[in-house]
């Protein structure tokens, strides 16, 4: 906030320089000296007014006040005290005295000495103003609020009156009322970069982000050497998905503030985000070095730097490898997540995390022997809550239980099983694992039962079990109507049903794609598509049309109408098949033999 008792005096400060002249009266000078900022010259004028008339109320007010601004508020209060002994209704000597005292936090002498002021001249909007402060400091808001009312109805023309008014009003949450002061504050003095950047700041709070933005980059451009309007900007920036105009707005901030460490703080966030991991653990350690050395560091700041590097900047924590893994993951950077899971298995052979997430990552390449060995390996400690897990600060700032968490992945481990056994068509093992995980993922609360027991209904309809597979179905529809993946895998079920009817020679067989993981019906052999039941297709036409119904850019649910329309014989398969592709799924159209030309 910009500081509003720098350049306070009680008369108005000439908007331009006058130049003392030699031949001017001395009062004359030093009053021009003090007008212009130069206290010391003015002090020093003062000092020789006063030896020839010490007792001048003017020259102790004057000297007093000069003393203030020259010292930061720490020198002047005896001539203003002096000035008071000769004149007890001295206005200008009783608000600069309650100015001192606020400012060394004497915040009742310093109510006293203004009330004193507003009834020694209860017309000067500046008294109510300086009394307006000290109530806020006091925490009295109705009264400061009314104070600061009466000094702009005394002098609407005073724009730090509107500006320490919408300072006020942000600080009470009223952020509209609080714009409109700071608007009125520009209307008045235009080129103040603090009036912008602090109704930006209001913007920002009201989630205004592009009106936000706008007055920040002026502040910017009226003073770009404000580390703290750069870092403003950074902060809007980021709330409106621009990560990389935040990186540089940071990079400002701190390259004028070198110790500044919320913007090495978010800047490290950014850099976790876009997966650049070496240059966030970098800026971690700059936080925590700058929060070494701050006035007031912020704890919780600290804590998460400190937890972000052991998360993934600490080689010798498990958690490096499995947090780096798990990112590489999600970046479907399989080959890069591999290198990284197999470096932490090799100092961590039994770790239930990194071994988790090595066999997702065999997965995804479709190296199932090697994930189901993977899996294995996480599951062979099942008692145990690793250490890095239990103290994990991210668990313990989302009040996460860690054994709940653990019970959780391995929910998610035996789901992994199940699809690599589904995959290498072990069916018995498929179904044991994913029985398993639904059966600990229905012991936790809001846990993602209804996947698994989809997956079990593949499992199921591989096996040949269609009633038992139509049956589950039926279930985890009437627990969710809207699950639109549910119809997707009962139309899959249909079609096969519809080829099975008067087909008794036919083969079926299912596959997984690689890359969207899409599990899929793959084109029966010894069948004859006019023998195809049409009622039945129909039904799976309706199924899969109520999944793109509840999900329009479900690209698996085209992608099975464009398999029933095929199996049955339809002209106009294509269109679904490329709608599929459209909406990113290839790789099943390549594997099923590229049934369309574009």
């Amino acid at each position: 906030m910009k500081n509003l008792f720098i350049f306070i005096c009680l008369f108005v400060l000439a908007t331009n320089r006058v130049i003392a002249q030699p031949n001017m009266p001395l009062e004359r000078q030093a009053e021009l000296y003090m007008q212009n900022g130069d206290f010391v010259t003015a002090i020093a004028l003062y000092d020789q007014l006063l030896k020839s008339d010490p007792n001048n109320v003017l020259y102790l007010t004057n000297r007093g006040w000069s003393k203030l601004n020259a010292s930061s508020f720490t020198q002047g209060a005896e001539d203003l005290i002096n000035a008071v002994k000769i004149d007890n209704a001295c206005s200008r000597c009783y608000i600069g005295l309650a100015i001192f005292s606020m400012q060394n936090g004497f915040l009742d002498d310093a109510l006293e000495q203004a009330s004193l002021a507003v009834k020694s001249e209860d017309t000067a909007s500046f008294n109510y103003f300086i009394r307006a402060q000290i109530y806020e400091a006091k925490g009295e808001n109705y009264k400061a609020g009314k104070d600061f009312n009466t000094a702009i109805e005394k002098n609407p023309l005073v724009a730090d009156y509107y500006y320490s008014r919408g300072n006020f009003l942000f600080r009470l949450g009223k952020y509209e009322d609080a714009v409109d002061d700071f608007s009125n504050a520009l209307l008045l003095e235009p080129k103040v970069a603090d009036f912008h950047f602090q109704r930006g700041y209001t913007y920002y709070m009201l989630k205004q982000f592009n009106y936000a933005e706008i007055d920040i980059q002026r502040a910017v451009r009226i003073d770009s050497t404000n580390a703290d309007y750069w870092l403003g900007l950074g902060a809007i920036q980021e709330a409106m998905g621009n990560p990389n105009s935040a990186l540089t707005s940071y990079s400002r901030t701190a390259a004028l503030s070198p110790m500044n460490a919320l913007a090495y703080f978010n800047r490290a966030n950014i850099y976790f985000e876009k997966a650049m991991l070496d240059s966030s653990c970098v800026d971690y350690e700059r936080c925590l070095k700058a929060l070494g050395v701050a006035r007031y560091p912020r704890e919780d700041m600290r804590q998460e730097a400190q937890a972000m590097l052991i998360n993934h900047c600490d080689t010798a924590s498990p958690a490096y490898y499995y947090q780096r893994g798990l990112m590489a993951m999600e970046l479907k950077q399989w080959q890069v997540a591999k290198k990284i899971l197999i470096e932490g298995a090799a100092k961590w052979p039994e770790h239930p995390l990194i071994n988790s997430f090595l066999g997702n990552t065999y997965l995804g390449l479709k190296n199932y022997e090697a994930a189901i060995n993977a899996y294995n390996n996480a599951l062979k400690k099942t008692d145990e809550t690793p250490e890095d897990v239990r103290n994990s600060y991210t668990l313990q700032s989302n009040n996460v239980n860690p054994d709940l968490y653990m019970r959780q992945l391995y929910s998610s481990v035996y789901d992994g099983l199940s699809k690599c056994y589904l995959a290498i068509d072990e069916l018995p093992e498929a179904k044991e694992s994913v029985e398993k995980a639904i059966f600990l993922a229905e012991k936790i609360q809001d846990a993602p039962v209804l996947p698994l027991k989809l997956m079990k209904a593949n499992v199921l309809a591989t096996m040949g079990e269609d009633q038992l597979a139509f049956a589950l179905l039926e279930e985890i529809i009437k627990l969710n109507p809207d699950y639109a993946s549910a119809y997707v895998v009962r139309a899959r079920l249909l079609l096969k049903n519809a080829i099975a009817t008067s087909n008794k020679r036919a083969k079926f067989s299912f596959a997984t794609a690689p890359k969207s993981g899409m599990y899929y019906l793959q084109e029966p052999s010894r069948y004859k598509k006019t023998k195809v039941d049409q009622v039945m297709v129909n039904s799976a036409l309706g199924d899969a049309r109520i999944a793109i119904a509840l999900n329009p850019d479900f690209a698996e649910a085209y992608f099975v109408i464009g398999q029933i329309k095929y199996f049955s014989g339809k002209s106009d398969y294509c269109q679904d098949f490329l709608k599929a592709k459209t909406l990113g799924l290839e790789d099943a159209l390549d594997l099923f033999g590229k049934p369309c030309h574009e």
